[in-house]
């Protein structure tokens, strides 16, 4: 079990993390990258969303945490209900002995790599708008069912 004043459970708190908790297991996904100014690439944990702008990349990672077992997910999987919305790829996601690592965007609680640090993740690419479901799957522990909305990016400036 994780203590409950671990990086990762004060991030669930500033809702950038998307928990499911049954007993003693949860799984986490955790938004790990920014979008670009004015774009959007959030959870929200109160209503399971994950709100991305059409165009932008966003890398997320997964945890889990059961009786047996507290790591990166193993064997992950996500899918999407439309996957006409977004493309996910699959990725590998390390930190460089001695790289400083936020544990979760805007956060100021921050780790210094000593050696290779394994974590379990995709990438997700959005690309029309609209919405629909995702799940994400490991053996690991429980699944995390979020909603997909895909947002048009906003208008540009008209040229006066």
């Amino acid at each position: 079990m994780k203590p409950a004043n671990s990086p990762l459970r004060l991030a669930a708190l500033a809702a950038l993390v998307a928990p499911l908790a049954l007993a003693c297991s949860e799984t986490t996904v955790t938004v790990l990258t920014q979008a670009p100014p004015g774009r959007a690439a959030f959870v929200d944990s109160e209503t399971r969303t994950l709100t991305v702008t059409r165009g932008v990349a966003v890398a997320l990672e997964c945890t889990a945490w059961t009786e047996e077992y507290s790591g990166p997910c193993r064997d992950l999987s996500a899918a999407l209900d439309n996957e006409a919305l977004a493309t996910i790829l699959p990725v590998h996601l390390d930190a460089l002995p001695g790289q400083t690592v936020r544990s979760s965007v805007g956060t100021t609680d921050e780790t210094t790599v000593v050696g290779p640090a394994d974590r379990a993740g995709f990438v997700l690419v959005a690309s029309q708008a609209g919405s629909t479901g995702m799940t994400v799957s490991t053996p690991d522990g429980p699944p995390v069912s979020l909603e997909l909305v895909v947002e048009d990016p906003p208008a540009l400036p008209a040229d006066e």
